[in-house]
């Protein structure tokens, strides 16, 4: 379930429960849009609001309460910096954005996220809940790095993928097969 905070506007919680049904619209304490079964909060900002909360300190009260609540926390920035420069009665520069980004992620641990506008932020965060705990992890066995770095066990992965229609999950259930193990190890024996 994503829960969606009632201090956000109701298009919010429209777009997000158009993406995610299982979504509610409650007074939570802490963030904007929660996932609590997953330990997932996000603080939505628009990048004006962002540069307010830095500026008067609120941003750190709730960072602190967020990291100390929650095992992922998110800030999702919505807004582009470009509109920057059409905010000069704010006095904030890329170079004080930046300057708040480096240090909220150097001295806690939230995830900051910038995006162009709230439709991408209701996405990103639907994103965000649904691929947290969906069981995947980057392994060596995604990159180029895998060539340079081979164990037997990569080879054979590996070599499997190399066949139409064979992922690396495909791949790992065939090698529990002796007789395909059997046939990829000849085949490695042959290329030594």
């Amino acid at each position: 379930m994503i829960i969606v905070d009632t201090k956000e506007p109701p298009a919010i919680f429209k777009r997000i429960k158009k993406i995610h049904e299982d979504t509610q619209y409650l007074n939570i304490p802490i963030g904007d849009i929660v996932c609590p079964e997953k330990g997932i909060c996000i603080e939505r900002k628009i990048l004006a609001d962002y540069i307010s909360s830095t500026k008067s300190g609120h941003l750190n009260k709730q960072v602190i309460q967020m990291q100390n609540s929650f095992d992922y926390p998110y800030i999702i920035i919505s807004g582009s910096l470009g509109s920057l420069r059409f905010m000069k009665h704010v006095r904030w520069s890329i170079e004080h954005h930046l300057g708040s980004l480096a240090s909220l992620m150097a001295r806690s641990k939230i995830r900051i996220l910038m995006v162009d506008n709230d439709t991408q932020l209701c996405n990103l965060a639907v994103k965000i809940i649904g691929k947290t705990f969906d069981g995947k992890q980057l392994t060596i066995r995604d990159t180029e790095l895998l060539r340079n770095n081979l164990t037997t066990d990569d080879l054979r992965v590996k070599i499997l993928t190399c066949f139409t229609g064979i992922g690396i999950k495909k791949a790992e259930k065939l090698l529990e097969k002796p007789e395909i193990v059997e046939k990829v190890n000849a085949l490695i024996e042959v290329m030594k």
